[in-house]
């Protein structure tokens, strides 16, 4: 997976990075990016940290961040959250 060189700045600063796409992956639902390319790394990633959720920042294509806080302000995740702890996880 190509990654992007980073400097830490606090997220309001001027110097702050372009995150230019966001891949959640929540079990096996993988949101946001249309990329397939996107979609896999943050898919293979989260498998390799065996994290039930994650989001992945990729800026430009490279790989930039990880977190395991996801966005629970956006209705898609909160959906896939609650049919992945039902047990129906999916591709959207």
């Amino acid at each position: 997976m190509p990654t992007v060189e980073i400097a830490r700045n606090s997220e309001k600063s001027v110097l702050a990075p372009a995150i230019t796409e966001v891949v959640t992956v929540i079990g096996d639902t993988i949101l946001g990016a249309p990329e397939n390319e996107l979609r896999a790394h943050a898919a293979q990633l989260a498998r390799r940290t065996e994290l039930t959720a994650l989001a992945v920042s990729f800026e430009d294509g490279a790989f930039h961040s990880a977190s395991a806080w996801i966005d629970i302000a956006d209705t898609v995740v909160v959906e896939a959250l609650a049919d992945h702890f039902a047990g129906a996880g999916n591709s959207r």
